[in-house]
Formats: C-alpha cells, structure tokens, sequence
C-alpha cells in the first residue's frame, strides 16, 4: 500500500473512519478501530494535520447524522487532548 496516493490514503481513512460510526449495527470495539486509525494517520507524514483536518471535515462527512458526528468528534477531541495535539 506504499505505492498509494497519500491523498487516496487519506480519503480511504476518512470514508472508513465515518463508517464506523454509521454502520448499521455499530461494532462494540469501533472507538479501539477508530483510535489505532487515527494514531496510524498521526504516523503519516504530515499525520497530525492530517487528523484536524478530518475532525474540521466532520460536519460535512456526516451530514444529518449528528448523534454519529458528535460521537466521532468526541472521541477525535479526547485522542487529541491525550497526544497534546489540540
């Protein structure tokens, strides 16, 4: 997967990152996948700004669905404050 695009990564991350939490029957360890996602995307180049920009996508990544984006921003919020990335 080296050879990829590392914007095509970043879409890929972010389309999987909001199926996550908008899947039908929504995984019980989604927030473990979610965090080992993010923290993968932090490793990147550019990785850091990389993640602010997938939380400053939120809204419009999950449109209606609100109670999703509030649990993704959340959880996006309290990885950032652990790493002292905010």
């Amino acid at each position: 997967m080296e050879d990829i695009d590392p914007d095509a990564k970043f879409w890929i991350a972010a389309r999987f990152f909001r199926n996550l939490f908008t899947a039908q029957a929504v995984h019980a360890g989604h927030e473990n996948v979610a965090r080992a996602l993010l923290s993968q995307l932090a490793e990147s180049f550019h990785g850091v700004a990389k993640v602010r920009t997938l939380h400053r996508l939120l809204p419009k990544r999950f449109g209606v669905d609100v109670m999703a984006e509030r649990a993704a921003d959340n959880l996006i919020r309290a990885w950032m404050v652990a790493r002292s990335c905010f």
